[in-house]
């Protein structure tokens, strides 16, 4: 009887070492709680809507605030920024109906075209009948310009071009 109540007396004494650690991790997730919310720029409603493991709550609370306040960067349309290079008219037979206007839709691409450039390399003769030649810019290695090199070093890097061709 007498090794039973020591156990209990020294249970106790660890429940109230354990109680006393629990306390201070409460408070500190306390204080973490509201920090995040500080960082987040949240108000401090939204910290009483927090849960414990529930990391994505302040996301979604910011989002739904977020959405009320109305942004004071707008984009707007970048259609009046554009040049129109070419109009194409898309005609359609259907004889027997009335035409009636043109529906319009601006489409944006990416052109890559190629270009071959001549280089007329000025060549001189030394006085020991040696030639020179003048050279010509970094970039261009074996009649390939430097942009090409880019693009083929590019895309062999990332996996969508053979490193090697066969």
């Amino acid at each position: 009887m007498r090794d039973l109540v020591g156990v209990v007396g020294v249970f106790r004494a660890e429940n109230e070492t354990l109680e006393a650690a629990l306390a201070k991790l409460r408070a500190e997730y306390r204080m973490l709680k509201v920090e995040l919310t500080r960082l987040k720029k949240l108000p401090t409603a939204a910290v009483q809507t927090l849960k414990v493991g529930d990391s994505d709550a302040t996301s979604r609370g910011a989002s739904r605030r977020r959405q009320r306040v109305p942004s004071t960067r707008r984009r707007g349309s970048q259609l009046a920024k554009l040049t129109i290079s070419e109009t194409v008219v898309v005609k359609m037979k259907a004889p027997g109906l009335r035409q009636k206007g043109c529906e319009e839709i601006v489409v944006q691409d990416l052109s890559l075209s190629p270009t071959a450039t001549l280089y007329r390399r000025v060549r001189r003769e030394a006085p020991n009948r040696a030639a020179v030649v003048a050279d010509l810019a970094p970039g261009i290695v074996g009649g390939y310009g430097q942009n090409l090199h880019h693009l083929v070093l590019m895309l062999s890097t990332q996996g969508q071009w053979p490193a090697s061709a066969s």
